[in-house]
């Protein structure tokens, strides 16, 4: 399956390749086409893995990933960049809370005297 996706994706970049110019053959390797040669092996790499999870685990297991990805972006985000997160981007983030309610008890938040309901 990961040489499906990465050979049906080569096949569809190939002719913009061609049309743009942007088509290299192989010839004397300079630090950027080794450094290319390095994203490639890894990415393929990558791919690889990640099918291998979603095998073993289960796709129903891996989608849970996303949560936490969130989360971790946005932790990443206050962490390195010192991003801080305004009311209306954790309202977005907390959007699906309604459905996923135990008790059924619709909530509401309030932000700079605005009210969603959640």
């Amino acid at each position: 399956m990961a040489a499906g996706i990465l050979l049906g994706s080569a096949i569809i970049v190939a002719p913009f390749m061609f049309d743009f110019g942007q088509w290299s053959t192989p010839g004397s390797m300079g630090a950027g086409d080794w450094a290319l040669m390095g994203s490639i092996v890894a990415t393929c790499f990558v791919v690889v893995l990640f099918l291998e999870i979603i095998r073993l685990a289960g796709p129903t297991f891996f989608a849970q990933f996303n949560y936490l990805a969130v989360a971790a972006g946005i932790g990443w985000g206050a962490l390195i960049f010192w991003r801080t997160s305004g009311c209306r981007r954790l309202v977005g983030v907390g959007l699906d809370g309604r459905r996923h309610n135990p008790d059924g008890v619709e909530r509401a938040l309030a932000c700079k005297g605005k009210q969603w309901s959640i």
